[in-house]
């Protein structure tokens, strides 16, 4: 919604394109995953016109199509996305995973990492080696099972002294008034981690969420925690791009959600 909202944005096709792939392979179910955005009065007519060339394919999907928001499958962040959920007329129509209330918080899911900001040598290189603090439920999830002491996504920004003490002067669940980054609040879920702007549209970087203890903005890894990504992950080693990799990915818990109901309507439960 914070976009230009553009109709004639060349990259509004892509969701014609995604029709078109559908109706050339044929599977039995398909999933399109979008910008809540696109549920608007002016974009409505951008998906429904991809999808009626399914209908004409022999495709439906499940209707009224649904907003989910990923803080309500067990991720810690506020992040609303459409989900459309297609069926070959042969097949089993599935149905929307069930949202429940949050129960993990940021704190739940970085308070381990809290050694990161103390480490000199994350500001030259990714890698984390040594001991994470104590896990919380939603931590353990997400470690390596062998416990491993090396984790990678670790690349802490070099913030000015002015910048720190700005970043240190904005309370928790506050925005900081310069660069307009929010300050994470332990007991809340975080705000949408956004992406940015590819080459093609001037690479902007997204504001970044301050961390909630330190004056300093969260490393790539964190975001992948407030994200749901296992710690096995490993992304682009380099801070802009590790950002946007997670900022445009499904959260891997919500994804499993909306995947988990695919397949009990393929098996039949």
């Amino acid at each position: 919604m914070i976009g230009k909202r553009d109709i004639s944005d060349p990259r509004n096709t892509l969701i014609s394109e995604f029709c078109r792939l559908v109706a050339e392979l044929k599977p039995r179910y398909f999933v399109m995953e979008n910008v809540a955005g696109l549920m608007s009065s002016t974009s409505r007519c951008i998906l429904e016109g991809a999808l009626e060339r399914l209908r004409v394919e022999g495709y439906s999907w499940v209707t009224p199509i649904q907003v989910l928001d990923a803080q309500n499958f067990g991720v810690p962040q506020r992040r609303k996305r459409v989900f459309v959920l297609g069926y070959r007329a042969d097949e089993r129509p599935p149905k929307y995973p069930v949202a429940r209330s949050c129960d993990v918080t940021v704190w739940d899911a970085i308070s381990d990492l809290r050694e990161l900001g103390s480490r000199r040598k994350l500001f030259s290189s990714d890698v984390f080696v040594g001991r994470l603090g104590s896990p919380t439920s939603y931590s353990v999830s997400l470690r390596a099972k062998d416990q491993a002491t090396q984790l990678t996504g670790c690349l802490l920004c070099r913030h000015r002294r002015e910048v720190t003490l700005r970043f240190r002067q904005t309370r928790p669940g506050k925005t900081e008034q310069i660069s307009r980054f929010a300050r994470l609040k332990k007991t809340a879920v975080a705000p949408t981690l956004r992406a940015g702007t590819p080459p093609s549209h001037g690479s902007f970087t997204a504001a970044r969420p301050i961390h909630p203890t330190q004056p300093r903005c969260i490393t790539v890894r964190e975001a992948a925690r407030l994200h749901s990504f296992p710690d096995w992950f490993q992304f682009h080693h380099t801070q802009w791009h590790g950002f946007q990799q997670v900022g445009n990915s499904v959260p891997p818990r919500l994804a499993r959600a909306v995947a988990d109901c695919v397949r009990r309507a393929h098996i039949g439960k």
